[in-house]
């Protein structure tokens, strides 16, 4: 099986599911107990915090493990929100931002919020200059994505907090960066906001496991009440061996990122060059954008249809994002980008990874070839 849907989840890497075991078996105490099993977890925390702060890069203290992305991204958008009350009740994102940004946003709508959800450009990005219009005396918050989901679009955090400050310095920042983090730099979003989001899963780390960076000095109020745990932020029983397995997937990950990137745009191109001239379709994906995610339309042939079929024929892809490619409803990153709907309805996400090669995408372009003729065929 070729499998490129790797911006839905990665395979962990062989090191980490055998760390994430060792640990389980072995280091099995409750970091907030007292005697030796449960020191040795705390220790164990405290080194991987240390570990994955290296990688952002901020100070351990700066990080909070969450049970993933979508926990992260709500902590971060609802925790500051609640602690925040005085900066406004102003949130803005983009129309084609994760539902973890957009559903927590227009829940809040009940709590007197108001969110602007700006449209995207043809290239998948907001416009700085409607980001700027947007910025109101009440916006307490501004969320987007570093790399989307969907198309792989950047969002330069250094323009984004260049805007903020030149409008309203007071208004927070938070990058929701699950799609970037190990893959692109992401000091910059460390250095200009102060919030942001990261995720195990997206860089062969365990399920499960994910943390917010939260800048020194900012307030956030804590989603889960309880035990008290990383200093009331986010308390509950932290898992040390998931915690410990996603630092040293985001260590390996940092080690190997630029030769990750130029192996991932090695597959696209394969890809990209094997279609050329031999199908019908139309790339959606900015050629700026990270290379690791490639959204395709293939004109006529509906996204569902074309995932159960290329499945059939060895390859998994995704009908865009894996959190709502299950609904039947087009996507929301390519209507906010433009997109008529009969297109948006015919496209599919490749998104690539480390361990994919050359061969796979001149396989994964046989059999694409095979279903588009056999699809036609069918139509006639």
């Amino acid at each position: 099986m070729i499998y490129f849907d790797n911006s839905a989840t990665t395979r962990p890497l062989d090191e980490v599911i055998a760390l994430v075991t060792e640990t389980m078996r072995d280091v099995f105490g409750n970091a907030s107990s007292l005697h030796a099993l449960g020191l040795d977890a705390e220790r164990k925390i405290k080194a991987a915090a240390q570990t994955i702060a290296g990688t952002l890069p901020c100070t351990p203290a700066s990080l909070v493990f969450t049970s993933g992305g979508t926990e992260s991204i709500n902590t971060a958008i609802r925790g500051y929100l609640e602690a925040n009350p005085r900066k406004g009740k102003h949130l803005i994102t983009s129309a084609g931002d994760h539902p973890a940004v957009r559903e927590p946003a227009r829940a809040l709508a009940s709590r007197g919020y108001e969110t602007t959800f700006l449209p995207l450009d043809s290239n998948g990005c907001v416009d700085p200059d409607r980001l700027a219009d947007a910025i109101r005396p009440d916006t307490a918050l501004i969320s987007l994505n570093h790399v989307n989901n969907e198309t792989g679009a950047i969002h330069d955090p250094e323009q984004i907090a260049s805007i903020r400050n030149r409008i309203r310095p007071e208004t927070a920042i938070h990058m929701d960066c699950v799609q970037s983090f190990g893959k692109l730099a992401t000091d910059t979003v460390t250095a200009r906001c102060e919030l942001a989001s990261i995720s195990a899963h997206k860089i062969h780390g365990p399920k499960g496991v994910g943390a917010l960076f939260v800048r020194p000095g900012v307030r956030i109020a804590p989603l889960l009440y309880g035990g008290g745990q990383q200093r009331g932020l986010r308390p509950g029983t932290e898992n040390t061996a998931l915690i410990e397995g996603f630092a040293l997937a985001a260590v390996r990950m940092a080690a190997s990122r630029e030769q990750n990137t130029v192996s991932v745009r090695r597959v696209r191109n394969a890809l990209l060059a094997g279609l050329e001239g031999r199908a019908d379709f139309r790339i959606l994906s900015p050629a700026d954008g990270y290379p690791g995610i490639l959204s395709i339309a293939f004109p006529g042939i509906p996204s569902e249809v074309m995932v159960h079929a290329m499945e059939r024929e060895g390859v998994c892809l995704s009908a865009g994002s894996a959190c709502s490619s299950r609904k039947k409803k087009n996507s929301p990153v390519l209507r906010a980008m433009g997109v008529d709907e009969a297109t948006a309805g015919c496209a599919v996400r490749f998104s690539f990874c480390m361990n994919n090669t050359v061969e796979e995408a001149e396989e994964a372009v046989q059999a694409t070839l095979r279903v588009l003729g056999r699809y036609v065929i069918r139509r006639k």
